[in-house]
């Protein structure tokens, strides 16, 4: 059967069953262009989503590398504060030592000191010869 016949077959014109026949061809078309444009879509967001990912990630290793930068160095600081502070309580306490030595010995002269001025009184009290009768 021909085109011709079929038209005739089914009472319409060769024209309207040739856009009939086309038709699922256009249809099909629109659909692949439709598909085309969406996958295009979807990939164009992704691929935004992924930079925009990256630019937030490198945002925040920057963020990350600066804290650490500042972390360190506060750390550092307070690290020094530390051993000077101790620097300075070492010495304060070696002058403590030395000040306690030091009248250590003047309070052991002084008690040698008088030690002899009391013996010597004790000696002349014990020499005097009025003080037995």
């Amino acid at each position: 059967m021909n085109l011709k016949q079929l038209a005739a077959a089914l009472g319409i014109s060769i024209c309207a069953l040739a856009q009939a026949q086309s038709d699922p061809i256009v249809t099909q078309s629109t659909s692949d262009s439709k598909t085309s444009d969406y996958t295009r879509d979807i990939k164009n967001d992704l691929k935004n989503d992924i930079r925009r990912n990256e630019s937030v990630t490198e945002a925040v290793e920057r963020s990350i590398k600066t804290a650490q930068r500042e972390t360190e160095a506060e750390m550092r600081q307070a690290r020094k504060g530390v051993q000077e502070d101790l620097e300075k309580a070492r010495s304060e306490v070696n002058a403590i030592r030395k000040e306690m030595a030091d009248a250590r010995r003047e309070i052991g002269c002084e008690v040698d000191a008088l030690k002899r001025e009391v013996d010597v009184k004790i000696q002349k009290a014990i020499d005097n010869p009025l003080a037995g009768k």
